[in-house]
């Protein structure tokens, strides 16, 4: 880059298990000028929410490349337009839009910007992060980077390829579930062995740690029907899924570095359909029907769609079981919906589906004098980070509650530490591979 900006030397040996180190900029306000953003075909709205978390770092002069402007109508520019309406004028996105067929050869030919926003359809969103990370320009990306293990081949590729020009590569910024409370809480127990003990490595049976969430095709706003199509959007394995196999590694390997080659060993993968019908389908994109490309899903008029998924594998000798399943729409008012058990040879923590504001801590026996002083004590030192927290006495033990869903998300565009780097390789190897396994399993 031409800017002068903070340097940031992030690792002192080599990046021995990937071949890589990340020497890389951060992008911090008020330490040099802003930075110039390029969006490439933004066709999902935490696009532009990760632009608005980091508009005090960014050039209102926005360059914008996708093959039509229908195409990111209501996931970008409806969303532009209504944010400009209300700001003032020094405050609002000025975009320079270019579309057209060869929309990718121009961003890369131009070369307008500093960091790619990549928020894409996802079956091409490994290609786009690899030619942008060639191109020597930073990529922050939308979850998931990666669907097939030709994908991650070259999502791994990207990386070092960053690497090389001092670049980096990063989808942190969408890990979503980290900021909410009950999991940072979860993260923190994880790390007070006085409570939690150490984790336990579990069976196939009994898994040591367990993730579940449940989305919903219907929230209220419309969705592009290419999100119906697993070839475009990702299955149960390579979608939401990556939030958990995210969360799994975050809280409780924090700032471990994971090796793919060895670490991760995959038991069993499989995928299951949710239905939708002609009704439900229209509902959710306004559209009377199926595109061609759907027609495969098609069974007696109602879709397939294989968003479901099951993962069993192990995770440094850790027995990890990671289920995403997906509804149409809310029955009796319920959201999206989490739910975790992670064991320790001294307590189990539970968050339970639908319950976004507790963490349950209970005791596997042993001294509960012993842990209850232990777990008061680190309270009130974890209430001092968080102080909208209370703690309460459970039949089964205790509840820890919040006052607040979630945290605030970063100010800075962190880019990612070694070890991050290691681990969002790891989390992609995880659900690429356990696609390709459950496809093998099917045949």
């Amino acid at each position: 880059m031409k800017k002068k900006i903070t340097t940031v030397i992030l690792c002192a040996v080599l990046f021995l298990t990937l071949g890589f180190m990340p020497v890389v900029k951060r992008y911090i306000a008020g330490q040099g000028p802003l930075f110039k953003l390029i969006v490439l075909s933004p066709a999902h709205p935490h696009g532009v929410h990760t632009q608005q978390a980091f508009s005090h770092l960014f050039h209102k002069e926005v360059s914008v490349y996708a093959a039509s402007r229908a195409d990111m109508q209501t996931s970008y520019l409806d969303y532009i337009e209504r944010f400009n309406k209300k700001s003032k004028e020094q405050d609002a996105w000025r975009l320079q839009i270019y579309t057209g067929a060869d929309y990718l050869e121009k961003m890369l030919q131009e070369k307008k910007g500093d960091i790619a926003l990549i928020a894409s359809n996802n079956q091409l969103k490994s290609t786009y992060i690899l030619k942008t990370a060639k191109a020597g320009i930073n990529v922050l990306a939308d979850k998931p980077m990666a669907l097939t293990a030709g994908d991650f081949e070259m999502l791994e590729n990207a990386f070092q390829v960053a690497e090389r020009q001092g670049n980096y590569i990063s989808d942190l910024p969408s890990m979503s579930m980290r900021r909410f409370v009950p999991y940072i809480l979860q993260k923190e127990l994880i790390a007070t062995p006085e409570v939690f003990g150490v984790l336990v490595k579990g069976t196939a049976e009994n898994p040591a740690v367990i993730q579940k969430n449940n989305h919903l095709y219907w929230k209220g706003s419309k969705r592009p029907a290419w999100f119906f199509d697993v070839k475009q959007q990702g299955n149960g394995l390579t979608d939401v899924t990556t939030h958990l196999v995210d969360i799994v590694q975050w809280s409780c390997f924090p700032e471990t570095p994971i090796d793919y080659r060895k670490d991760i060993h995959i038991t069993s993968a499989k995928t299951w359909a949710t239905e939708i019908t002609p009704a439900q389908f229209k509902k959710a994109t306004a559209m009377d029907a199926y595109p061609d490309y759907l027609n495969e899903y098609a069974k007696d008029s109602v879709l397939q769609i294989h968003s479901n998924g099951e993962i069993d594998y192990t995770l440094k000798g850790t027995h990890v079981q990671i289920i995403s399943t997906w509804g149409f729409e809310s029955i009796a008012g319920e959201k999206d919906s989490y739910e975790s058990i992670i064991r320790g040879s001294k307590a189990t923590l539970r968050i339970e589906a639908g319950n976004r504001a507790d963490v349950f801590i209970e005791p596997n026996g042993g001294d509960l004098t012993g842990i209850e002083e232990a777990l008061q004590a680190n309270f009130t030192r974890i209430k001092m980070k968080y102080p909208y927290l209370s703690l309460s006495r459970e039949k089964k033990g205790w509840r820890i509650s919040s006052e607040k869903n979630q945290i605030d998300g970063e100010k800075e565009i962190v880019p990612p530490s070694r070890w991050e780097c290691h681990n969002m390789l790891a989390k992609y190897y995880t659900t690429t591979q356990a696609y390709q396994i459950a496809e093998m399993t099917k045949k």
